[in-house]
């Protein structure tokens, strides 16, 4: 059972990876104290390639921000090293992500 992190902040600054919808994303993380930015680079299986800038914050383990695009994301950093939770696309739609640090 994975457990939200505690309460003094992870640092979760470096490069984490998950595959969503058949993409696979690669995320750079940079962390200043409870603020948050960085790149995601989203690559699909016919070569196409696409990057998202991002920033946000974490906060008691709550990680939330928004990404270039107009789309935002919310999720959990967890004691095992995994962050989990979802991206609102500018349309409304929401895709559960979850990603593991490289």
């Amino acid at each position: 059972m994975c457990l939200p992190a505690g309460s003094a902040e992870r640092d979760i600054s470096g490069t984490w990876e998950a595959e969503v919808m058949g993409s696979k994303v690669v995320a750079h993380v940079n962390q200043d104290g409870s603020a948050i930015s960085g790149v995601a680079y989203i690559s699909n299986s016919s070569g196409g390639k696409a990057s998202y800038q991002f920033v946000g914050n974490i906060n008691q383990g709550n990680l939330s921000g928004t990404l270039a695009g107009g789309h935002s994301f919310s999720a959990k950093v967890y004691s095992d090293g995994q962050v989990a939770g979802v991206v609102r696309t500018k349309d409304g739609h929401y895709v559960p992500v979850s990603a593991t640090r490289r």
